[in-house]
This record gives C-alpha cells, sequence and structure tokens, in this order.
C-alpha cells in the first residue's frame, strides 16, 4: 500500500507528503512534528485501540488533526465481522481520552463512518 501511495503522490505532483512504515505502537516519529494523519479500515485492527489514538497524539503538532474512517458497528456482507468493529461513539470516546477536542462524527454512508479530532 505505500508503495501504491508513493507512486499515485509522485503523479500527482505532491511532494509535501512522507510515507513511513512503522510498527503498531511505535511510529518512529518525534513527539510534536506532524500536522495530518489519516486512517482508514485501521483502528478495528488495533488491539491497544487507547494507546494507539494516544501515541497518534503525541506525534501531532498543536493544531493537528487526526482524521479516520472505519466499519460501521452493523452486520454486512463486506468488511470485517460485527465483533470486530467499533461503534462510531466509542471511537469518539477513544479520541475524546486521548486529548482531542472538537471532534466531527458522521456516517459517510451504510458501511463507512469518519471521525475528525483535534489536537489544540
Amino acid at each position: 500500500m505505500l508503495e501504491e501511495l508513493k507512486k499515485r503522490h509522485g503523479k500527482a505532483d505532491l511532494y509535501n507528503l512522507k510515507t513511513i512504515q512503522s510498527a503498531e505502537y511505535d511510529f518512529g516519529i518525534a513527539p510534536g512534528t506532524v500536522t495530518f494523519t489519516f486512517l482508514c479500515n485501521v483502528l478495528h485492527e488495533i488491539d491497544d485501540k487507547s494507546g494507539f489514538i494516544k501515541n497518534i497524539f503525541d506525534i501531532l503538532k498543536a493544531g493537528g488533526r487526526l482524521a479516520l474512517i472505519d466499519w460501521q458497528k452493523i452486520d454486512s456482507n463486506m468488511g470485517p465481522p460485527i465483533d470486530h468493529r467499533i461503534d462510531r461513539n466509542d471511537t469518539a470516546a477513544f479520541l475524546e481520552e486521548s486529548g482531542f477536542k472538537d471532534m466531527i462524527a458522521e456516517d459517510l454512508n451504510e458501511h463507512l463512518y469518519s471521525v475528525i479530532g483535534f489536537k489544540n
């Protein structure tokens, strides 16, 4: 996936994007150095969700934000089983517990939701 992203952002002349392959809980990124983080269908795979979100909070600069997309907690023939899914409100609570403010949570469609949190 990282190679595909590198290929696509090169074609789009986007040069302020840096891809990093990291460990699950050790991103290898200095605290307070990141402006924006994006997770898509990742959080439901993480065992220590609170710790993971806290690590993201720590690497963000003041004014930085986390945007994530994940599966609605519904039975569906696509995506992970329902017991792996996280309710949108629970996801927002993980962000709030980690220090994020001014959450914006909304359904994207019948399968996915998004939550955005800001580090003040």
